[in-house]
């Protein structure tokens, strides 16, 4: 009778650690995206005060280091976000923010595209066009439901 209590107490043990994992699971995907965005958002910021501060030119330049330094983080935050939008199973309301997100950091980076087109910058204009438009792609995904 004693085997049998503990093999019901380890098995409903068992089931809940393995649920309590699965919801913190969903809840560091969520999390993690939260963080990634806040971390895009902080270096998209940072990118536009750059471009801003650059005169406006018809002639091809050179991308400062600096200006380059943080489109390669919102290179690698994109990708991230893009990673954490494909995981599995998100919720609707996890789909639908997720989406938002990622739509508003597409027309940021669009916008920034446009900037760093008048400052003669074409080399981070197509890195800055990617990044936005792999961003849409993943808010399709994400707004299809066939996830």
């Amino acid at each position: 009778m004693r085997s049998v209590r503990r093999t019901a107490v380890l098995l409903a043990g068992l089931g809940f650690a393995f649920l309590f994992a699965a919801s913190t699971a969903q809840a560091s995907v969520v999390a993690d995206f939260q963080a990634r965005f806040a971390q895009t958002i902080w270096a998209a910021q940072q990118t536009e005060a750059i471009l801003r501060s650059l005169p406006q030119t018809s002639l091809p330049v050179s991308t400062p280091d600096g200006l380059s330094s943080y489109v390669v983080l919102l290179g690698e935050n994109v990708a991230a976000l893009n990673s954490l939008a494909a995981a599995r199973p998100l919720t609707d309301a996890d789909r639908k923010a997720f989406a938002d997100g990622l739509r508003a950091v597409g027309v940021s980076l669009q916008d920034q595209a446009a900037l760093a087109g008048n400052r003669g910058l074409l080399a981070t204009v197509s890195n800055l066009s990617s990044l936005a438009e792999s961003c849409r792609g993943s808010v399709t995904q994400l707004s299809s439901g066939h996830r």
